[in-house]
Order: C-alpha cells, then structure tokens, then sequence
C-alpha cells in the first residue's frame, strides 16, 4: 500500500498519526514491519494526540506509547493546550490534531502516515454531501495530501477496515476502543 501511493520514501522520516484504536494500531504494526524488512524510511515515529476530552484520555495515550514502544515504535503524546468547545467537538479534535502533526511534521522534516480506510472515504464522502460541498466532494480524501505544509500519505484508503483488523488478530496486538 506503501508503495501504491506513489510517494518516494527514500531517506524520508515519517510520523504515525496513531490514536490508539484498531485501524491506527493495525497502520503502525504495518509500518513498522515495512521499515524492519526495507529500511526505507529513515526513521519512523508514532505521535498520540490527548486531546484532553475525556478524563481517561491521558491514561490511554501513555498506555497507547507504551503498547507502541513495546512494538518496537518511538512514540510521544502530545497535549492539546486548547480547551474543547462545547458544540462541535469532533470538527475541532481533528483541527486540533492536525496542528500539533503539522508542528511535529515541520520540526521532523517528515512526512505523515493516517489510518483512513476504505469506510473513513465512504463516510468522508457522505459528511461532505450533507454539508453541501456538491460535486468536490465526491472526490473524497486523496492518497497523498498537503495540510498546512504537511504532506500527509493515506495508503489504505482502498483497504476494508476487516483487513487493518485481522492484523491485530493474528498478531494479538492490543488497541483502545474510543467511545468518542
């Protein structure tokens, strides 16, 4: 899938946009197994954003970095200094988010590795219809994206989340399930 986004990753470092839940987990075991059998990449890190919403949020990012070091994946947590709006949480958790990837993405000079499968497009696509985006957004997310300076590299989005999921099956990988 890598290899599929068309993106030279030669000499590059990447960071892993991991939340802790099946899909970000099943992406960094991937990932990390990608670079151990092909060296690619010239380091790969994981970033865990706490945005802070929940009172367990901060206890499952160290417990998400410690399940990822164990992986043999560098991993640090990152803190939303902003407080949650009262409306429109989500909206602002991925702003939020992408902020602190994009910092981290400038100061690494890396590129950035999300998650988002197969259903995430399907759902991307639908939320933008409602919202009225017309025809663009039927386009959906691309593969390879920029984001505030950010290229950001989406390889699975043509993968059933089931797939991402037997990873974690076959190889007893631990993930949090995010009621949020």
């Amino acid at each position: 899938a890598l290899l599929r986004c068309g993106f030279d990753l030669s000499g590059r470092n990447i960071i892993l946009a991991v939340s802790g839940g099946a899909d970000s987990m099943a992406m960094a075991t991937l990932v990390k197994n990608w670079h151990h059998d092909h060296g690619v990449a010239r380091s790969i890190k994981a970033i865990i954003v706490d945005h802070g919403i929940r009172a367990e949020s901060a206890d499952e990012a160290s417990w998400v970095r410690d399940q990822l070091t164990d992986l043999g994946v560098d991993a640090e947590v990152k803190t939303v200094a902003a407080q949650a709006p009262e409306k429109g949480i989500q909206a602002w958790a991925r702003a939020e988010r992408y902020k602190l990837l994009a910092e981290a993405a400038r100061h690494d000079n890396a590129v950035v590795i999300t998650a988002h499968h197969q259903q995430d497009q399907v759902e991307t696509i639908i939320m933008r219809l409602q919202a009225g985006s017309g025809l663009d957004g039927l386009r959906g997310m691309q593969v390879v994206s920029i984001y505030d300076d950010m290229t950001i590299l989406r390889p699975f989005l043509n993968l059933e989340p089931q797939m991402l999921h037997s990873i974690l099956h076959d190889q007893k990988i631990a993930y949090v399930d995010d009621p949020s």
